[in-house]
């Protein structure tokens, strides 16, 4: 069995394409004002970009890209006091439920540290168990920008 390999984008960036369609596809295509041409140039961006936020790790397996996770300045439009944020959280279907989103998670709190970021957060409509399992704690609520749930939790973590 292979085992899980986690690289920054900006060392497989050919694979840019690739975060940009997940990353439309689960969230920008339910905001106007993104596009899935918008979402290519920003992971392109980000894949030339190894030092500075906002970063991007994808997971591999057996050459296979399964997943991806960012660190990014903000994530949410009515929070621009919280600072850093976690976020485009996505594990290809096929390849959930296997301990691969946790070891992004704990690869992006490894490399948030090693940038000397103290607290992260990010807000989550359905995945809390997934993060308090990985040590983040639910402290509100917030609207949800995409307007598809009422409202969204609220996570922090002190690294």
């Amino acid at each position: 069995m292979s085992q899980l390999e986690i690289y920054p984008l900006s060392e497989k960036p050919e694979y840019a394409p690739t975060c940009a369609a997940w990353s439309f596809g689960s969230w920008g295509c339910h905001l106007e004002e993104a596009s899935l041409q918008k979402s290519l140039t920003g992971y392109k961006e980000r894949s030339e970009n190894a030092d500075k936020i906002p970063l991007t790790w994808i997971a591999i397996l057996n050459k296979k890209v399964t997943g991806m996770v960012s660190l990014v300045i903000n994530d949410h439009p009515d929070h621009p006091e919280l600072s850093p944020w976690l976020a485009s959280m996505f594990v290809h279907p096929e390849f959930r439920k296997k301990g691969y989103a946790s070891q992004l998670i704990q690869k992006l709190h490894a490399e948030a540290k090693n940038l000397n970021y103290k607290k992260l957060y990010l807000f989550t409509p359905d995945a809390e168990k997934l993060y308090e399992k990985n040590g983040w704690k639910i402290i509100g609520q917030v609207r949800d920008p995409m307007g598809l749930r009422e409202h969204e939790n609220l996570m922090e973590i002190e690294l």
